[in-house]
């Protein structure tokens, strides 16, 4: 967490829009809207500040709302049913925040968007991940479920429900993957991380999960990704494997011994192949 001081979130052109408490029945969250605040669905980003002094608070969220601050906290309270482990960090922020609520403060971007890699991108969506990398809030960190501690063999389900209700990035990467999914898709990416998931190659660690929009260069290019490997402080610092969200291809690090398997030019390997012959990738299965 980034502690900050509220004149310099003034500075930043924030204002206090209203609070979040936990609530009750069938939604974990409660978005009170300050009185006089105008929810009017105007683009902007906004942050759930954990005040510490009158002068002072932790920033613990950031992100984005296309269609105004309102609707996003609408859409949290909605979808936060789903993930009940994220409930519980949101809860437990609560708990630590002065008078039990935290503050949300929001502040408008310009409607247009701009120009990043070729790719036309809203501003507000630039401007979270700016916001994310300065603050370095505690709800953004990446928290999906590590590969040995999956409760249920359907880990793809896992991923999907840390993943679907997210608002960073690596959601909305998520989210646009899964929604041109066909299901011979979905069942070539559950077969596979199946299989990953009860190696011992990968039970003897803790790896963590990241979305990538993907990399200019490496086995697969230009593909979203998922990364497989330990993050500290929001960076993937050690990679372990990487799976196309296309449900196209997989790549292994070096120290994956590879037995007579077809690759492609890249180095890659279709997931269709590894899923039928996983006995050529010595995983050491459990």
């Amino acid at each position: 967490m980034s502690l900050v001081e509220l004149s310099e979130l003034k500075r930043l052109r924030f204002k206090p829009s209203g609070t979040i408490k936990s609530g009750g029945g069938n939604f974990p969250i409660e978005f009170i809207p300050r009185v006089g605040f105008q929810s009017a669905e105007i683009p902007g980003v906004y942050i759930w500040l954990s005040r510490k002094t009158e002068t002072t608070g932790d920033v613990v969220y950031v992100g984005k709302a296309g269609n105004g601050i309102v609707t996003r906290m609408l859409q949290h309270r909605g979808g936060l049913r789903k993930n009940p482990s994220r409930v519980e960090r949101i809860q437990n922020a609560i708990k630590k925040a002065e008078n039990t609520c935290l503050e949300v403060w929001f502040r408008t971007s310009p409607e247009e968007k701009t120009e990043v890699t070729d790719a036309k991108v809203s501003f507000y969506s630039v401007e979270e991940e700016a916001l994310i990398t300065r603050f370095a809030p505690e709800l953004n960190r990446a928290n999906p479920p590590a590969l040995r501690m999956m409760s249920s063999k359907d880990y793809l389900e896992e991923i999907c429900i840390e993943l679907e209700s997210s608002s960073s990035e690596q959601g909305s990467l998520w989210r646009n993957a899964v929604s041109s999914m066909n299901n011979a898709t979905l069942r070539s990416l559950r077969n596979a991380l199946r299989i990953l998931c009860e190696s011992n190659y990968m039970a003897d660690k803790k790896y963590n999960l990241k979305v990538i929009g993907g990399y200019a260069s490496g086995p697969i290019r230009h593909k979203p990704l998922l990364a497989f490997g330990k993050i500290a402080k929001k960076l993937m610092t050690h990679k372990i494997l990487w799976i196309s969200l296309d449900g196209e291809f997989i790549a292994f690090p070096k120290d994956v011994a590879i037995a007579d398997a077809c690759s492609e030019k890249d180095g890659s390997f279709k997931i269709s192949y590894f899923v039928a012959n996983p006995e050529k990738f010595h995983l050491h299965s459990r």
